[in-house]
């Protein structure tokens, strides 16, 4: 079949992976050759080198766990990689997701005889930017030319809603799957789907739950019974058993979701210290299941709660939960979802597959989608060429398509018509012929059906009524829900000097988008120096008050040995920022004082994984902060403070990694530690404000007076017009939240630093401390000139001379080797 349209999409999960096309029927799933809808999401290499995936290569992750590895879509975008021990073969996530993507693709040649060279791969909401990056590499290597990236939750809210065009509603995806968590609120109307808000968890999932049974019921039983020295899956020496108590925890837990108990019984886990043979003969109840299962899932209805509350909705505003994943399929989740007092309150969706809903929205939305434009001038043999314009999905059943024809020849084509047919239609249709000007070109409408792809045959008449040959000889049309424009889903800003952030691009920005950042260096960087450099590191994430607290995703880097002439401080610096509808970046920055531009790549710089002795010390810190937080809320009976501690309990946050510290130790644990203590140290942080928020209260009263009075010194138009903003939003937080009135408090504090720097008192006093800091400067000559001309200002009265003046001997003090935060080395100009 000569398609126009991408038409192909994939699921492509941490546990399991699925493909699925769409045809005229709806989006039909490819099955392996094995029969199943979906194929595990592992590999194997053997001794000789030679590669598996899927059910084979899942197999081998009991018998030879050296040499086969899953869920490594939790590394996409890191440096964690897996060496496999017979082959000495060593492969990064993007290799490996990519031989899973292979496989797919060889499915689709064996039973569609297609070589597929474009599909639509979905991601969680929650990726960011170097895990999308990495997957589109994975797909180049997997031999996909176009590989758009689509976010699951939008993928199983288009499935879900496929036939539903007339829709006014909000839906709530609830995504749990194999190893990542989505929650994603979206409002379908008119036949569109827009994403209000979203939230996720890279590192909650299905597998969390294995683990989670294998830590707290198989371990402890077996300790009980051998002598089994530091018997836990971070343990090199206990990789295979491990690896097959995690494959019987899975087994059985799927089990207890139709009946109270399964029974593992197994007589070759390994052998103890004494070279006994260890047997396991335990009973998994669905009650021990569910006791592990209840804070992984508060953790995630936590996850939803919060979503929804960003976008000022409750669960009455909801009409329906979409599930999605497999661990979905528990009747006790679905229980827990629908109860209003424990879940959301929400009636629960669970029409379609969650295990293939999300591939088959992905193949819906590949049909909107058009393939690689391919040349299209008329062939030497008398074809003529036919270039389309149309929405090739859309909600309306009438819908105008237009267009052009050509000709080798480039004759005048009026009297020629054209007509569009779809035999398959019921009843069978045709356009009737439309007729086409002198330059080929034409329009009219279609007449389009639900349920599937809509495939029309495309015909050409000369003026005799003569058949001509023509290309393309069909295009398809689908009715269906088209997405808004989707969203950003992560703050993308600049880690300033001072750990500071300059967010460019907010959460739920509508992409394509594009941004400029003007600003200044902070020191002098002297040509032909290699200690001297211009960093700009570009960050991801939420937070604002620190930039180390985002991911680094990239950075510009200019050295003074790559310049032929200083850069002065307070130099001017334009940064730009691109990012198109995959999340793909392109960044540029342009220096005018050297009249220099260039382009940088953001390839995903990651910070290493912390070794598990700092992450437990950091562990210890935040549980002795929120200890202290705990006694406090309770003797002042702070009822808000309360709550979030009894959310964080109903959570077993700390308990959680803890577990993770006891008895993990590879890298996927201490990675996923690590994000639950960002996420401690949050919470803990929002009590904090809570219980401050009375002190905040008269330091709101202050900041407003404190700029009031330099408004009236050295204020402008401009000043006093963002004054009156930040000032009706300081008195509204005054009786909201308390984490908006601490954004408020520092929005109002920034700008009062920023009018201070404009006074002459702050200038001269920074002058005095400078001049005695001036045997410590790198060119006291240069500093003597300088302290000239900061007196000559000082008795001229030109206080923009003098902060040139003071920062230019800032400039000459030696830099602190201790870099803060990313270390960036510029600040937004005034």
């Amino acid at each position: 079949m000569e398609r126009m349209t991408i038409d192909y999409g994939i699921d492509l999960g941490t546990t399991n992976s699925c493909i699925s096309v769409l045809e005229s029927t709806g989006a039909m799933i490819i099955r392996n050759n094995e029969g199943w809808p979906y194929t595990p999401s592992a590999v194997s290499v053997e001794k000789d080198g030679s590669i598996r995936t899927g059910r084979s290569a899942k197999d081998r992750l009991v018998s030879y766990p050296g040499d086969a590895v899953g869920a490594f879509k939790r590394w996409m975008g890191t440096t964690q990689s897996k060496d496999f021990t017979r082959s000495g073969t060593r492969m990064n996530a993007e290799q490996l997701s990519a031989e899973v993507l292979k496989a797919l693709r060889d499915e689709v040649k064996k039973q569609k005889g297609e070589d597929l060279e474009a599909a639509v791969i979905t991601v969680p909401a929650s990726f960011d930017l170097p895990a999308s990056e990495a997957t589109k590499r994975a797909a180049s290597l997997a031999g996909f030319v176009s590989s758009p990236l689509l976010q699951e939750p939008i993928a199983a809210a288009l499935a879900y809603g496929f036939r539903e065009t007339q829709k006014n509603a909000f839906w709530l995806v609830y995504d749990f799957g194999g190893g990542t968590f989505d929650a994603a609120v979206i409002h379908v109307r008119d036949g569109e789907i827009q994403v209000v808000n979203h939230g996720g968890d890279n590192y909650l999932g299905g597998g969390d739950l294995d683990w989670a049974l294998v830590d707290n019921f198989l371990v402890p039983h077996l300790t009980r019974k051998y002598t089994l020295t530091d018997f836990r899956r971070g343990n090199e020496k206990w990789i295979r058993a491990f690896a097959k108590l995690k494959g019987w925890a899975e087994a059985a837990k799927i089990a207890v979701s139709k009946e109270k108990a399964e029974s593992i019984q197994e007589d070759s886990v390994c052998n103890d210290d004494n070279g006994r043979p260890v047997e396991l003969d335990y009973l998994l109840t669905r009650a021990e299941v569910e006791s592990v299962l209840r804070p992984l899932l508060y953790r995630s209805i936590d996850m939803c709660r919060r979503v929804l509350g960003e976008a000022k909705l409750s669960a009455s505003h909801i009409e329906r939960t979409i599930l999605v994943g497999g661990p979905t399929y528990t009747p006790f989740l679905r229980e827990i979802l629908a109860d209003p007092k424990e879940g959301l309150g929400i009636q629960v969706d669970f029409s379609a597959d969650p295990l293939t809903v999300v591939a088959q929205g992905a193949a819906i939305f590949a049909g909107g989608r058009r393939l690689p434009a391919r040349r299209s001038t008329a062939t030497a043999n008398g074809t003529y060429t036919v270039a389309l314009s149309y929405d090739p999905i859309g909600s309306d059943l009438e819908p105008l398509v237009g267009g052009t024809v050509t000709a080798l020849s480039k004759k005048p084509l009026s009297g020629y018509t054209i007509r569009f047919a779809n035999p398959r239609g019921t009843p069978p249709w045709d356009s009737g012929k439309i007729p086409l000007d002198e330059a080929g070109t034409f329009s009219g409408f279609l007449l389009a059906q639900l349920g599937g792809a809509n495939e029309y045959h495309i015909e050409l008449f000369d003026q005799s009524g003569r058949a001509c040959p023509v290309t393309p000889t069909l295009f398809t049309y689908t009715v269906g829900l088209t997405i808004t424009k989707p969203p950003l889903t992560h703050n993308i800003g600049i880690a300033e000097a001072g750990n500071r952030v300059h967010v460019l691009f907010v959460k739920g920005t509508p992409l394509p988008a594009k941004a400029t950042a003007k600003h200044v260096t902070i020191g002098l960087i002297r040509r032909g120096n290699g200690d001297d450099a211009l960093r700009i590191p570009i960050i991801e994430g939420e937070a604002t008050d620190a930039a180390d607290e985002n991911r680094k995703i990239g950075e510009f880097s200019l050295t003074g040995s790559e310049i032929d002439r200083d850069i002065p401080a307070d130099s001017g610096v334009e940064i730009r920022l691109a990012i198109d509808d995959s999340r793909t970046i392109k960044a540029s920055v342009y220096i005018p004082v050297l009249d220099l531009e260039r382009d940088f790549s953001l390839d995903g710089l990651v910070k290493p994984t912390l070794p598990i002795a700092e992450l437990e010390q950091e562990f210890t810190t935040e549980r002795n902060a929120l200890n202290e937080s705990q006694e406090l809320a309770e003797a002042v009976k702070s009822k808000p403070a309360l709550i979030e501690l009894e959310s964080m309990n109903r959570q077993e946050v700390v308990q959680g990694i803890e577990n993770l510290l006891q008895h993990g130790g590879t890298d996927a644990d201490l990675k996923s530690c690590e994000e639950q203590l960002v996420a401690l140290r949050r919470a803990r942080r929002r009590i904090e404000v809570i219980l401050t928020a009375p002190k905040m209260q008269q330091e709101a009263q202050d900041e407003l007076r404190w700029t009031q009075a330099l408004l009236e010194e050295v204020g402008t138009n401009e000043d006093r017009a963002k004054f009156i903003d930040l000032k009706r939003k300081t008195e509204l937080a005054l009786v909201a939240d308390p984490d908006i009135l601490r954004k408020a408090i520092d929005a109002l504090s920034a700008q009062r630093i920023e009018l201070w720097l404009r006074t002459p008192d702050y200038w001269l006093g920074y002058r005095e401390y400078l001049a005695g800091e001036k045997s410590k400067m790198l060119d006291e000559t240069q500093a003597d000139r300088w302290l000239i001309h900061a007196d000559r200002a000082i008795a001229s009265g030109d206080t923009e001379a003098l902060r040139v003046a003071c920062r230019q001997l800032n400039a000459l003090l030696p830099r602190d080797v201790q870099t803060v935060g990313y270390g960036g080395s510029t600040l937004r100009a005034r």
